[in-house]
């Protein structure tokens, strides 16, 4: 691995290795035995500690909490004198009978003094840390963190497929100088959403199962990773075996993992990094599965560390926050294929800011979710989208942390895209600033600048929460249709200029008056139509990604809508069929939608439960079982297209001007 500190859990007492690289910038080791002059006789360091310990241990009873106090004892300030600091005596005594001494300062004492914090000097002197990984340091004055979103490398799969027939070269699908950029971040989290092993069957009924072998490991290797997330829905796709090879494979390869375990106590627990004499915490968990096939940790059984009900998270960011400097909070949750933040994803993230996360970094939508500025400076992240999983095009990026001992410093956005099998770095400024507006569209309160910096701007809304498309007022008639999308067009441009939306004109109707669509790509849409001097509207805001959807498509001219819905974990797959009716409203092309059940629902819930699992598939239209053969005759075939936007405000009045 490019980094030289080391890594332990709370439920460690020694770190799993050592580091190379020495700070040389610290003094060398001090022998104890020097020898302090006064006017009356020659005493010995120890000597001189041992006078000034009564009187410095009374200051900090008085100055300090009682926990904090007991650490400080003769021996620990004697470790310090002898490693450190030859003058830490009486600078402590110093900073305790000073006039503007501040007990907020205390911790800031130690790490000004010595180069370290009191939890990494901690650690050392309890042995759970060598020298060396106490005292790393990489010359600079700030931490960098550097998060990406969701990796699979499963055999089979299209990143593994890309990576094998281009000669196992990462470099052609981590492109354009990311795997230098990801290298180059003194801690680098992904999270690990598959299995590494050669074992195990996959789970019955799920509709996607992920495994690697575990040679595939050098790819995380390669990317620089420090640490993983493992709790999400993929680590258990090949049952306990496999999840157990993965604990394994990773430990082997000397890349911590938080969030999962052989029981919940090593699910739960912390992992450490320690970077310039800052100790930095990461704590995962799950919530991201509405049928549950993953299961949770307990005393006596392997799994993930869950929040559904997020006390046992709190329980475990609480006790972490405690033992570290700066904490990350890693956690899968979300609507896939949605860039909607779900309610209770802001009401979750603040509270594990509130029980002493420094940050919430989330993933499991696939896609891009927006960022905001919880309090002055504790921020969440609440999906960084695919990192390296398919083949899709889509947006994604890194997040950058840069903190100090004290505060986060600086936070950042790098755009990435992915695209046919490979993830690269943006570089043209066109694009990299579109990404920059589109997450700022989609996120609450925040500023992103030209280089990617991200700003609090004071506004806790979504500028969504601000006006919406149903607000807009359509007059009833017009002269032609020209004239009357014109008019929706500056209307949106009026109201929504901030936000970004693109037109396009579609034939999805039988006749030859084309509907105007006004998207913002990947997230909302409205559809109107036009019909003897009236607007109607098809569609008013709908949501791209909305249950776990990949958004609507339509066949020109043929008056029909598609949209099909993955749910409950890819156990049931509904497709779903709409047509224009007289009054230009939408209905139901069938009247039950047609599914595609992964499961045999026998308590009729509409959800699977463990004993319901089956080897193939059942097909339904509406809760009526059929035929494979009555279900694809229910089928409406054609070349589907994605409604979405594609000209600008000014191109699409160009347009309807000719």
């Amino acid at each position: 691995m490019k980094k030289k500190y080391l890594y332990i859990s709370i439920i460690a007492t020694l770190c799993l290795g050592l580091c190379s690289c020495k700070n040389k910038n610290l003094p060398e080791e001090t022998s104890s035995s020097i020898q302090v002059t006064t006017e009356e006789t020659t005493k010995s360091s120890e000597e001189v500690h041992a006078e000034m310990y009564p009187e410095l241990q009374s200051l900090l009873k008085n100055k300090v909490t009682a926990n904090e106090a007991y650490k400080v004892t003769q021996n620990f300030l004697d470790f310090i004198y002898t490693n450190l600091d030859e003058n830490i005596y009486e600078a402590l005594y110093d900073f305790c009978i000073s006039d503007e001494y501040d007990l907020a300062d205390y911790e800031s004492f130690w790490y000004n003094e010595t180069g370290l914090s009191l939890h990494t000097i901690t650690d050392w002197y309890d042995g759970k840390i060598t020298k060396e990984t106490a005292i790393y340091n990489n010359g600079k004055a700030e931490v960098s963190l550097g998060f990406a979103g969701d990796i699979c490398l499963s055999e089979g799969w299209s990143t593994l497929n890309f990576y094998d027939s281009h000669n196992q070269d990462l470099s052609q699908g981590i492109s354009n100088g990311l795997i230098e950029l990801t290298n180059s971040y003194d801690i680098f989290m992904l999270n690990n959403e598959f299995t590494y092993s050669t074992r195990g069957e996959a789970l019955k009924g799920k509709y996607y199962t992920f495994r690697a072998n575990p040679e595939r490991v050098s790819i995380i290797e390669e990317l620089g990773a420090d640490i993983v997330s493992l709790s999400n829905n993929h680590v258990y796709d090949f049952g306990e075996d496999a999840f157990i090879d993965t604990l394994d494979t990773l430990t082997k390869a000397g890349i911590p993992y938080v969030g999962a375990g052989r029981n919940i106590e090593e699910a739960s627990a912390p992992v450490y990094l320690y970077v310039n004499g800052i100790k930095i915490g990461f704590v995962a968990a799950n919530r991201s599965e509405k049928y549950i096939f993953t299961p949770e940790a307990t005393e006596t059984s392997s799994g993930v560390l869950r929040t559904y009900d997020s006390a046992m998270y709190l329980e475990a960011i609480e006790e972490a926050s405690d033992n570290c400097d700066y904490l990350i909070a890693y956690v899968h949750w979300g609507t896939e294929d949605s860039n909607v933040v779900a309610d209770y994803q802001k009401e979750m993230g603040k509270e594990f800011l509130e029980a002493g996360a420094d940050a919430v970094i989330g993933g499991h939508p696939h896609v891009l979710q927006g960022i905001e500025y919880v309090y002055s400076d504790e921020p969440i992240a609440y999906s960084l989208g695919d990192f390296w999983f398919n083949d899709l095009h889509d947006d994604t990026g890194i997040l950058c942390l840069k903190i100090n001992f004290e505060e986060l410093r600086e936070m950042s956005f790098v755009p990435c895209r992915r695209e046919d099998g490979v993830t690269s770095l943006v570089t043209d400024k066109e694009e990299i600033r579109r990404i920059y507006d589109y997450m700022e569209d989609i996120s609450f309160g925040i500023i992103i600048d030209d280089n990617g910096v991200i700003t609090n701007s004071g506004s806790k809304n979504s500028p969504f929460d601000k006006f919406s498309p149903s607000d807009i007022q359509i007059e009833d008639y017009y002269a032609d249709y020209q004239t009357a999308y014109a008019n929706i067009v500056e209307e949106f441009e009026n109201h929504f200029s901030d936000i970004g939306y693109s037109y396009n004109l579609i034939y999805f109707d039988n006749n030859d008056t084309p509907e105007l669509v006004a998207a913002v790509n990947g997230y909302r849409m409205s559809v109107y139509t036009y019909d003897s001097g009236k607007i109607y509207t098809l569609m008013d805001d709908w949501l791209y990604g909305a249950s776990g959807n990949a958004g609507y498509e339509y066949i020109p001219r043929q008056n029909v809508l598609h949209n099909q819905n993955a749910d409950f974990a890819g156990a049931i797959v509904y497709k779903t069929y709409l047509k224009i009716n007289g009054h230009f409203e939408f209905e139901n092309y069938n009247s039950d939608n047609l599914s595609i059940w992964l499961f045999e629902d026998k308590d009729g819930n509409g959800a699977p439960s463990e004993d319901e699992s089956i080897d193939g598939k059942h097909y339904y239209l509406g809760e009526n079982r059929i035929t494979e053969n009555e279900f694809n005759s229910y089928l409406i075939t054609g070349d589907y297209e994605y409604i979405e936007g594609s000209m600008t405000a000014e191109e699409i009045i160009t347009e309807l001007g000719k």
